[in-house]
């Protein structure tokens, strides 16, 4: 884990490199930052310690293998025997071994080796002083996390969740004392070093297994999916199962999935951009069964697609198109159809004009994401995953921009504060997530009808080409290419230029959105919804 000190605004940052071995966990995520809240330089190197060892700890409290909860059945922790909580225990410090073994194989050049050996020691400081002052909070998460993990009831008031709580940390002691030992040379074996039978991982049934039960394997291994990918897992495998008849997944051919192809193509009638999207989920399921080697290879390689239409799916508004929808009665009138969701009508279709971000970027808004930089001394807006509810499409979209003056003098702001002096979290409260998370789902289909009613009716005329919009006027205003990436979310050619997630520098943005001019195209502010 490579961790490094970084300064922004003034204010001290700790970021950290999520560890090679745990990076399936975590999506497109490759590090996590946040704020130390100094900006002394000794304090943040004193707070620095602290929180990489924190960092560390819930690292290794990931490397407990999954269990596959359904299969256990529940249990309240009163009837829990001690002797099997002492297991649990010693089998999480065991996990913490093998995690380090693991975490040894990424480790290449000498500087790596010894930082994370510096790491590793004060892991075990922060675990054995946490001992010594008794401070079973320090461990309370992972205890917790732990029991639920095993489909174990508790309640954390009652002693034998107390109990369990220091028993779980003097395990983890244990194990960091015997990882720094083995780091400083002493012979200490990786696994097991405590009474453990096995680190819980599914193991299938190679005669019987069927796609279906590998995509549960993956979402079972991968905690950290979003809703929407493991119902499209899920859905792909129980689709290709029942054309396959159930063929268990060690018989299938590339001739099965070819014939599966065709009948997406032939009988399911599918565009060739969804079967494509479709057979990338059938492809990596495989993949991940011929990596556990439940299987001897992909099936589903070189298969032959149906070639993509040439024709444009989305294209972008027209300056027409533009006065036919903001000159319309939910911005001239006040109107606020239900579907609507309220003034999530008006303020949803104003961002993305000047911001070309996509439509659940916007659904997911909180009102601390809007907000004045200090160090530019400039309004922004952040597209991020880190409130509850928010989840982004790529890393790279992961960003903070410029707030164009034009939203600045519809009323943005006015609005952002009315939200916060009615306590609400979310810039949109209306809005309600569908079955994967998905705030924008219904939304985007009142959308759709609105602008139908309006005479827009090119079916490649959506909501996404507000984004194309934003990135054909950019373009057509020579506006910097970088800033443009940047603005829009995309990644950046250059390894450097990756770095900083939220942190792409304001000024060269600020001059790109300046090229963003919408000719003919006269906004005023939206009016107040009409009450009744």
């Amino acid at each position: 884990m490579t961790t490094n000190l970084q300064r922004r605004g003034g204010t001290y940052y700790v970021r950290a490199r999520i560890p090679a071995d745990l990076l399936w966990m975590f999506g497109d995520k490759r590090e996590t930052k946040y704020s130390l809240r100094t900006k002394d330089l000794a304090e943040a190197r004193r707070r620095l310690r602290i929180e990489v060892a924190k960092i560390q700890k819930e690292f290794d409290d990931l490397r407990v293998g999954p269990v596959e909860v359904g299969a256990l059945p529940p249990r309240q922790l009163r009837d829990v025997p001690d002797f099997e909580l002492s297991q649990i225990a010693n089998l999480v410090g065991a996990n913490y071994l093998a995690g380090d073994s693991a975490q040894r194989s990424h480790l290449e050049s000498p500087d790596e080796l010894a930082e994370y050996k510096q790491e590793r020691t004060e892991f075990r400081d922060f675990l054995q002083e946490s001992l010594i002052k008794r401070n079973w909070e320090a461990n309370r998460q992972a205890a917790a996390s732990t029991l639920t993990l095993l489909n174990v009831q508790f309640d954390e008031t009652e002693p034998k969740f107390h109990s369990f709580n220091r028993t779980l940390l003097m395990a983890e002691a244990k194990a960091a004392d015997v990882i720094v030992a083995r780091w400083n040379g002493a012979a200490a074996e990786s696994v097991p070093i405590f009474s453990q039978k096995d680190i819980y991982r599914p193991r299938l049934n190679q005669k019987t297994e069927t796609l279906s039960d590998i995509a549960k394997a993956v979402i079972q291994l991968n905690p950290k999916l979003a809703s929407k990918t493991k119902g499209e897992k899920t859905t792909i495998a129980r689709d290709f199962d029942r054309f396959t008849r159930n063929k268990p997944v060690r018989e299938i051919s590339r001739g099965d999935c070819q014939s599966f192809v065709n009948f997406l193509r032939d009988e399911e009638q599918l565009q060739p951009s969804t079967i494509t999207k479709k057979i990338g989920f059938l492809k990596g399921l495989f993949d991940y069964a011929a990596d556990e080697e439940w299987i001897p290879k992909n099936p589903a390689l070189r298969l032959k697609l149906p070639s993509p239409s040439t024709e444009k799916e989305r294209i972008p508004y027209a300056m027409k198109d533009l006065k036919d929808i903001f000159s319309s009665p939910v911005f001239v009138d006040g109107m606020r159809p239900k579907g609507g969701r309220g003034e999530a009508s008006v303020w949803i279709p104003l961002i993305a004009l000047f911001t070309g971000a996509r439509l659940e970027e916007i659904a997911q808004l909180h009102i601390a994401d809007i907000y004045k930089d200090d160090y530019d001394d400039v309004w922004v807006i952040r597209f991020t995953n880190i409130e509850e509810g928010q989840s982004l499409k790529t890393v790279a979209s992961r960003r903070r921009i410029p707030l164009h003056p034009g939203l600045i003098e519809l009323g943005l702001l006015e609005y952002v504060e009315a939200q916060r002096a009615a306590k609400q979290i979310r810039l949109f409260h209306l809005l309600t997530p569908d079955q994967h998370g998905a705030l924008s789902a219904s939304w985007g289909k009142w959308y759709g009808r609105y602008i139908r009613a309006l005479g827009i009716v090119d079916v490649r005329k959506v909501f996404h080409s507000f984004r194309h919009l934003f990135k054909a006027t950019l373009r057509r205003g020579e506006a910097d290419d970088k800033a443009s990436k940047a603005l829009m979310g995309h990644s950046l050619s250059e390894t450097s230029d990756k770095y900083g997630d939220e942190s792409y520098p304001l000024p060269p943005m600020i001059n790109a959105l300046k090229k963003l001019k919408f000719p003919s195209v006269v906004l005023s502010k939206p009016a107040p919804a009409k009450l009744g």
